[in-house]
C-alpha cells in the first residue's frame, strides 16, 4: 500500500557497491597471486558466484526502490510538510 522501503533499498545498494569493489580487488589479487592455474580457477569460480549473488541482490534493491504503493508518491510530500511544520513549531514556540 505504501510502496517499497527506500531506506533499506539504499542501504542494500551501498553494500552492493562496496562488495563490487571487494570482488574487483579479489580478482586483482588472484591475477597477482602466482598460484597454480587450478587454484586460480577455483578462486575465480568462487568470486564469480559472489558476483552473481551480488547481481541478484542489486536487482532486489532496485525493485524495492522502484516500488510505489497507493501512497508512495505522496511520501516525499509528507516528509517535507512534516519537516516544515516542525521548523515552524520550533520558530514560533521555542
Amino acid at each position: 500500500m505504501f510502496g517499497g522501503d527506500h531506506a533499506s533499498a539504499d542501504a542494500m545498494m551501498q553494500h552492493v557497491v562496496q562488495n563490487r569493489v571487494r570482488t574487483e580487488e579479489m580478482n586483482r589479487l588472484i591475477d597477482e597471486c602466482g598460484c597454480d592455474p587450478e587454484t586460480a580457477a577455483i578462486l575465480r569460480e568462487q568470486v564469480q558466484a559472489m558476483e552473481q549473488e551480488q547481481a541478484r541482490f542489486e536487482g532486489v534493491a532496485a525493485a524495492e526502490n522502484g516500488r510505489r504503493g497507493l501512497f508512495g508518491h505522496h511520501s516525499r510530500f509528507f516528509q517535507v510538510t512534516a519537516s516544515w511544520l516542525n521548523n515552524l513549531w520550533i520558530t514560533c514556540f521555542a
